[in-house]
């Protein structure tokens, strides 16, 4: 049997669940586990730009940028631009107790 997650709550939720939401994975309010997956799947694996960063830590994007410049956020050089992976901004901001505001890039 699948368990539902509340969808309401986004204070109990992680960013699997905005995602989730924001795809429209939602029935009544309420998130499958495989919905979740799905979507944690989905952020483990997309990087993210400087500038999606600073949205989601709600910073100004020179912060950011000099915090790749000294390695604080291991980016990723792809063709020019700097990425970094989701997974690793959630571990990092975890890390610091941070809260992430998903929804600037969602």
């Amino acid at each position: 049997m699948r368990q539902l997650v509340d969808a309401s709550r986004p204070a109990r939720c992680g960013p699997a669940l905005v995602l989730a939401r924001s795809l429209g994975l939602t029935s009544g309010g309420r998130i499958t586990d495989d919905g979740i997956e799905a979507a944690r799947r989905y952020l483990r694996v997309r990087g993210l730009t400087v500038g999606q960063v600073a949205r989601v830590l709600r910073m100004n994007e020179r912060t950011v940028r000099s915090w790749a410049e000294r390695g604080t956020l291991d980016f990723q050089l792809i063709g020019g631009k700097r990425y970094l992976l989701t997974v690793h901004l959630v571990e990092w901001a975890r890390s610091r107790g941070w809260v992430l505001f998903w929804e600037e890039v969602l």
